[in-house]
C-alpha cells in the first residue's frame, strides 16, 4: 500500500480528546468575563487546535473571526501581528463605513497600518510620538467596538509569544478599552518561549491585575485519552491496543502532535494496516521519530541555552527520568544554576 493510499485510510483531522473541561471553559468567552483568554502549554500540546475549534464555534454563532499568527522573524516589524489580523478586513470595508466607524478619522488607521493604502507593512515605522500613538489607538478601538456592535467579533492570535512589542502594546490597549461582551480575544502561547518575551509578560501581568485575562494551562494527553484516540480513529479495542497505547504514551509523553504524527508515520510505513476492515499491527514496538517530529524537536532544541541543551542530551542518553541532584552532579552545576536552565 502506497503512503498516499495509506493516509486515505485515516481521517484528515483526528478526534479532539481529553479537552472537554478546557473547551467548556473556553466557550464561556461568548458570555461575560475576561476579554482575553490565553492558552498556554508546551509545543504540540494542542493549543492551536483548541483555538481553531473555538473559531469554528464562533463562526457557527455568526461571530466575525479575525485571525493572525506571530512569527519570530517579524518581531522587529511594527504592528506586524495586528496588521495581519485587521488590514485584510478593514481594507475590505466601504470608505463610507470606515468614516462612520472612525468618526471621520479613517486617516488614523492608514497611519497605523500603511498597508491599508497599499504600502508594504514592513516599511512602516509606526507612530513617532506617544501622543499620536494614543490617538491612533483610540481611533482603532472606537472602530472595532463599532464593528462588534454590528457583529460580535473574535480576534485569534496564534503564537503570541513571537509578537512584536508594538502589537502587544496595541493588544493591551484594545483589551483594556473595548468594553463590550461582543469583542473577545483568544491567544495561544508556547510555554518554553513565553518567559523570553518580556513585553508579553508585562501585558499578562497588567491585564490579570485588571481581571481582563484568563489563562488556561494545557497538559499533555493521559494514557486513557490516548486509548480513546485510538478507539476513535481506528475503531479498535482489546489488550493488544491497550499495550500499544501504553508504549505510545511512553514514547510521546502524551504530546498530541507527536502522537498523531507517530500514528500517521506507522500507517505510511505499513506497520499499522487495515485487513478485512480491521486495523492490525498493534504489536509494533520499535517506534521512531517521524521527520515531522524530528524537525519540530530540532527547532525547539536549537532555541535552548547551551546549558539546557547539555542537560537535555544527558537526560536523553540516560533514557529515563533523572533526579535533580544526579543531574546536578553530572553537569557540575549548583542547584541555583540548574534551576535557571
Amino acid at each position: 500500500m502506497s503512503p498516499t493510499r495509506a493516509q486515505d485510510e485515516l481521517p484528515r483531522e483526528f478526534p479532539l480528546v481529553g479537552r472537554k473541561d478546557e473547551l467548556q471553559r473556553l466557550f464561556r468567552i461568548f458570555g461575560a468575563g475576561p476579554t482575553l483568554r490565553l492558552l498556554v502549554g508546551e509545543g504540540g500540546v494542542g493549543k492551536s487546535r483548541l483555538a481553531d475549534t473555538l473559531s469554528r464555534e464562533a463562526a457557527r454563532r455568526d461571530w466575525r473571526v479575525l485571525t493572525a499568527r506571530a512569527y519570530p522573524v517579524e518581531q522587529g516589524v511594527p504592528y506586524a501581528v495586528m496588521a495581519e489580523a485587521l488590514v485584510p478586513f478593514l481594507g475590505g470595508l466601504e470608505p463610507a463605513t470606515l468614516t462612520v466607524l472612525t468618526r471621520g478619522r479613517e486617516g488614523d488607521l492608514r497611519r497605523l497600518f500603511p498597508a491599508l493604502d497599499g504600502e508594504a507593512t514592513k516599511d512602516a515605522t509606526g507612530p513617532d510620538s506617544e501622543e499620536l500613538k494614543t490617538r491612533l489607538y483610540w481611533t482603532l478601538s472606537t472602530a472595532l467596538e463599532g464593528l462588534a456592535q454590528r457583529q460580535p467579533t473574535l480576534l485569534v492570535v496564534d503564537d503570541v509569544h513571537w509578537s512584536d512589542p508594538s502589537s502587544l502594546s496595541l493588544l493591551h490597549f484594545l483589551v483594556r478599552h473595548i468594553e463590550s461582551d461582543a469583542f473577545r480575544v483568544v491567544a495561544t502561547c508556547t510555554a518554553e518561549h513565553r518567559t523570553r518575551n518580556s513585553h508579553l509578560i508585562e501585558v499578562e501581568r497588567s491585564l490579570e491585575s485588571l481581571r481582563l485575562l484568563e489563562r488556561t494551562q494545557l497538559s499533555p494527553l493521559g494514557l486513557g485519552e490516548i486509548e480513546e484516540l485510538l478507539t476513535g480513529v481506528f475503531d479498535v479495542s482489546g489488550a493488544a491496543v491497550k499495550d500499544f497505547a501504553d508504549r505510545l504514551f511512553g514514547w510521546t509523553r502524551g504530546n498530541a502532535y507527536f502522537v498523531e504524527q507517530t500514528l500517521r508515520s506507522l500507517v505510511d510505513e505499513g506497520r499499522l494496516f487495515r485487513s478485512n476492515g480491521t486495523w492490525l499491527g498493534w504489536e509494533a514496538r520499535d517506534l521512531a521519530l517521524p521527520s515531522t517530529v524530528r524537525d519540530a524537536v530540532t527547532h525547539r532544541f536549537g532555541s535552548l541555552s547551551r546549558q539546557a541543551q547539555d542537560a537535555a542530551q544527558h537526560m536523553a542518553a540516560l533514557g529515563r527520568p533523572v533526579r535533580l541532584e544526579v543531574l546536578q552532579e553530572i553537569l557540575g552545576l549548583e542547584a541555583s544554576e540548574l534551576a535557571g536552565v
